[in-house]
């Protein structure tokens, strides 16, 4: 093995389990501020976002079951009519926060003149280059393809205004 002693897999061990608590602990904080910030926004939301949304959802679900859309909805149309209409109760509640979370944050970004300059996109290439094994010149011909340089700016702009937020949270 790896470790030479008992104490040294131990102090591992201890060591993995506390960054895990460290990320968990920041994962709930985020998701605190997010839910703040989608209770803050008093707008109403147009139903066809929201149904975007929710298509979105249960497509990333399919997915991410490694299933159809149209499985998926066959394995719904199995249950039980309550439970089906809790599940799509808690879906749709899910999307409209998304939705009111994600217009808080681009309103501080546009407050806060929040950008990301060409280093923070040098950053995220590298970052993405590395986690996923891809040559770093591939990553960047794919950001030459119309749109993406922009949803990746887009992206890192919310991210940092998320940080901003965070930073600037206080407990209720």
């Amino acid at each position: 093995t790896e470790f030479e002693t008992r104490e040294t897999y131990d102090a591992d061990v201890k060591k993995r389990l506390d960054n895990l608590r460290s990320f968990q602990a920041q994962m709930q904080m985020k998701q605190n501020v997010m839910n703040s910030l989608a209770e803050i926004v008093e707008a109403d939301v147009p139903e066809k976002f929201v149904n975007r949304e929710i298509d979105a959802r249960l497509e990333q679900m399919a997915g991410e079951s490694k299933i159809s859309r149209e499985q998926l909805a066959s394995i719904m149309e199995q249950w039980p009519q309550d439970q089906r209409d809790e599940f799509m109760d808690n879906v749709r509640k899910d999307a409209l926060s998304a939705i009111k979370s994600d217009l808080a944050i681009r309103a501080v970004v546009v407050a806060e003149q929040i950008e990301a300059g060409d280093n923070d996109v040098e950053d995220e290439i590298i970052k993405y280059s590395q986690s996923s094994g891809e040559k770093i010149n591939k990553v960047r011909n794919r950001l030459a393809k119309p749109g993406v340089e922009k949803q990746i700016r887009q992206d890192i702009a919310r991210n940092k205004a998320v940080e901003f937020i965070i930073e600037h949270a206080t407990a209720k």
